[in-house]
């Protein structure tokens, strides 16, 4: 009839009536709504064209007829750029990386590694790089110890944030080493290489990180290299924070459980001044 568009009960109708109920995550909805809100607006409707992206790439064609839409749609870019799922133009630097990994990974699977073992050919690693890896693993933690210096304290929940990290780096790294121990004598020839060994060491020969050791890791998509000294960098972390008390900045990425850190900054900070902790949270400010 020529009059407004109710563009507030097209978002509701659509969104919230028609998907809002198969939506079931909060932040889901949130998206959901911000996606409906770009293109239920007044400016749909003003100008000749409206940006449907920030590049100003894929507009909402001007009213027009058949050929004329198919048109635009034959020219619009082959390759999707990220911004057409609202992400970042850098998750495309994300994508390639992982895709430049997996190729890495086929060309050294196919090649046959090149780190044969003492004996005979094929993609197996070599008893001196085993070796080498069990030499550059950290110490396991002394726990007793580690309780007797942290207790665990009321007004303190780092304490417990620390022993609790020591207890998960113990078992990967106890994880580790016996895999490690039993591959160097399977190839010695003192004890029989079993498949999950013969796993390990496959990985291993193309410095990939074994699908044993992920099992019981934290996460990390660095190759075998990063990821040993990753390990040995947090590792390191915990034992200076053992040593010298708590550092005056936490490295947040080192944590192998991070909520557990964060969970204890705000118990810390509720207890310290009394109040409920599901009143507080963390607030952010957005830097370019």
């Amino acid at each position: 009839d020529g009059g407004a568009v109710p563009f507030d009960a097209l978002r509701y109708a659509i969104g919230e009536c028609n998907y809002g109920g198969r939506v079931t995550d909060d932040k889901d909805r949130r998206l959901l709504t911000t996606l409906m809100g770009r293109v239920f607006c007044p400016e749909l409707l003003r100008g000749d064209t409206y940006a449907l992206s920030e590049s100003g790439q894929y507009v909402v064609p001007p009213d027009a007829g058949l050929p004329d839409y198919i048109a635009y749609v034959e020219g619009l870019p082959g390759a999707v750029a990220p911004e057409v799922f609202g992400l970042h133009p850098n998750a495309a630097i994300s994508a390639d990386l992982g895709a430049a990994a997996a190729l890495r990974e086929a060309l050294l699977a196919a090649a046959g590694g090149g780190g044969s073992g003492e004996g005979g050919g094929g993609a197996m690693v070599s008893g001196a790089a085993v070796a080498d890896l069990l030499a550059r693993l950290p110490p396991a933690y002394d726990m007793e110890a580690a309780g007797e210096k942290f207790p665990v304290s009321y007004s303190q929940s780092m304490n417990q944030v620390l022993v609790q990290e020591m207890a998960r780096y113990n078992r990967l790294l106890a994880g580790i080493r016996t895999s490690l121990t039993n591959l160097a004598k399977a190839l010695e020839g003192l004890q029989v290489l079993s498949s999950e060994l013969e796993g390990v060491g496959r990985s291993l020969a193309v410095g990939a990180v074994p699908a044993a050791w992920k099992a019981n890791s934290f996460p990390c998509l660095k190759p075998l290299g990063g990821y040993m000294s990753e390990l040995c960098e947090r590792c390191d972390m915990l034992a200076g924070w053992m040593a010298h008390g708590p550092p005056p900045v936490f490295w947040i990425g080192g944590f192998f459980f991070t909520p557990s850190f964060t969970t204890a900054v705000l118990q810390n900070y509720a207890r310290a001044r009394t109040l409920p902790i599901d009143s507080i949270g963390f607030g952010f400010q957005m830097v370019a």
